[in-house]
């Protein structure tokens, strides 16, 4: 993934993925892979919250103009926090949400920013061994994640 993402594309096991900014024209699509991810699926307003929210900062994976996967993450003073990532049923293990988490290990700094953390909700425990194969320190989050 390049430094900045912006319809630049990539192909990942036959297919061409291309990675975006999170744009307000990505949020049914992205709402459906939450739907088809998880049983506590984020609304419509809680991407938007998120879109519109300085400090959180979101990227989309497109195959053929579709999204089919999504990270939305939030820089702090020192570490990276991931808010909420999905990829859709059908795409899994083709190394997305992999691509995602080394384009968020890439940002990272001992100067800056040293430590890439998940806040997984409670009702998203299951992904736990997901984050961890990549060294990512899970976080209950403080307050609710949702909007």
């Amino acid at each position: 993934m390049p430094a900045k993402p912006g319809k630049w594309s990539r192909t990942r096991k036959g297919k061409v993925i291309q990675w975006d900014w999170f744009l307000r024209s990505h949020i049914p699509d992205l709402r459906e892979i939450e739907k088809k991810s998880f049983r506590d699926p984020w609304e419509e307003e809680d991407f938007e919250h998120y879109r519109q929210t300085r400090g959180f900062l979101g990227i989309v994976a497109e195959i053929d103009e579709e999204a089919v996967g999504f990270c939305i993450y939030q820089f702090e003073e020192r570490r990276i926090c991931i808010i909420n990532m999905a990829v859709h049923p059908k795409y899994r293990g083709e190394g997305i949400a992999e691509e995602f988490i080394r384009w968020l290990q890439g940002k990272l700094s001992p100067e800056r920013r040293s430590e890439l953390v998940a806040l997984l909700p409670t009702s998203r425990r299951k992904n736990r061994a997901f984050f961890e194969k990549y060294g990512i320190n899970i976080h209950l989050p403080t307050q609710p994640v949702k909007s």
